[in-house]
């Protein structure tokens, strides 16, 4: 199916997720460093969340020892959960010397490698529970705690090489835009399509839906099966019946329809092109990454690997000149501006001015592509 029209997207609100402000980004990421370069001091007084604590710890599942979990004087961040939540809040409260039993799961790779499969004629459900769970002996022999530097010029200088604590939070707070920009770009170029498809309104071919469900349908069995999962367990392990999954299916089947459709409606409408230049480009960077130069050329050749690449890049570039002209909000309304980012603005015309123009089209000429483009939420 084809649209007649495309339907108006000009000035089009598109909310997009809030983020904080960059000075609680900066915050954070101060506060990061100064534990990351924090030294540790020795304390007599109980354990609290974030302290070290050096511990000697063995673990049985029943009565066999589990030789592979052991630990001597090891140190561990209280509250990291890199052992298990329920040791993490067994240790605080603590002090030097004590110690602790603490019933808690093993971890899932023991469980696979040392117990037999769930499901397996080896192992009945009731005994794959109880391998699941541990018994945690767990000996506190000190308690350490960070000793926070200041925040000044002298630490900016020790730590990261910086002149000044002022250097160090405007290089921090420029990149934190630069970040929360890219991010805000990323999330408007998907929210307009999500949102401009999801108004349209379209008759689809049932052959045509039934086409593409079967479509998604092969690709999850074949990510099934690099899972080494078979579709009766996924069914069991996700809650669903084969009714609605389907149903998943055909609503995924439909909003993917549905974008394809818009896109290539928006590609003839604003008269959108990808030049032979950027193509050629594209497939010469990728031969020059693969492992094999030679063989990824003939493989090339032999299909019309160009001709994809080139649907790929026409998609990625509607999708941004959607998102060029719609006007990006917060969650209370208020606009927000959301700058395109550089390699965006080469794909089309030097000249061309999303903001000053609005009924302008874009005469596209031959800059540089680049493969790392915008996420297609909608995958065909």
């Amino acid at each position: 199916p084809r649209l007649e029209a495309v339907p108006g997207y000009r000035g089009k609100e598109i909310q997009i997720q809030d983020l904080p402000p960059i000075s609680e980004e900066v915050e954070a990421r101060l506060t990061q460093l100064r534990h990351m370069y924090a030294p540790l001091q020795a304390v007599e007084r109980a354990v609290e969340a974030g302290d070290f604590v050096i511990i000697d710890m063995t673990v049985k599942e029943g009565e066999r020892l589990i030789e592979s979990l052991a630990l001597d004087a090891f140190s561990y961040e209280v509250g990291s959960e890199r052992l298990t939540a329920e040791i993490d809040e067994s240790l605080l409260g603590q002090r030097v010397g004590d110690e602790i039993q603490v019933s808690a799961p093993l971890p899932h790779w023991l469980h696979s490698n040392a117990r037999p499969r769930e499901g397996s004629e080896e192992a009945s459900g009731e005994d794959v529970e109880e391998a699941a769970v541990g018994l945690y002996e767990i000996h506190i022999a000190e308690v350490q705690s960070r000793s926070l530097p200041e925040l000044d010029d002298d630490w900016a200088s020790e730590y990261t090489g910086h002149d000044s604590l002022e250097d160090l939070c405007e290089e921090m707070r420029e990149e934190a835009a630069e970040g929360r920009n890219a991010a805000q770009w990323k999330a408007l170029v998907a929210e307009t399509l999500k949102e401009m498809t999801s108004e349209l309104e379209v008759d689809l071919p049932e052959r045509l839906e039934a086409a593409q469900m079967e479509l998604l349908f092969r690709e999850h069995l074949t990510n099934l099966e690099r899972a080494k999962l078979d579709y009766a367990t996924f069914l069991e392990r996700t809650g669903l019946n084969h009714e609605q999954f389907v149903e998943s299916l055909r609503a995924q089947a439909v909003a993917g329809l549905k974008a394809r459709i818009l896109i290539e409606g928006v590609i003839e409408e604003e008269g959108l092109a990808v030049g032979e230049t950027e193509v050629l480009e594209v497939l010469r960077q990728a031969a020059q990454e693969a492992e094999n130069s030679e063989q990824f050329q003939e493989e090339m050749a032999k299909g019309d690997y160009a001709e994809h690449v080139r649907s790929d890049m026409l998609r990625a570039r509607a999708q941004a000149f959607m998102a060029m002209k719609v006007q990006p909000v917060d969650s209370t309304g208020r606009p927000l501006k959301v700058e395109t980012p550089v390699r965006v603005k080469a794909w089309f015309n030097p000249t061309f001015e999303p903001a000053d123009s609005p009924d302008s089209r874009s005469d596209v000429g031959e800059p540089l592509y680049e493969a790392e483009v915008i996420d297609d939420p909608y995958p065909h």
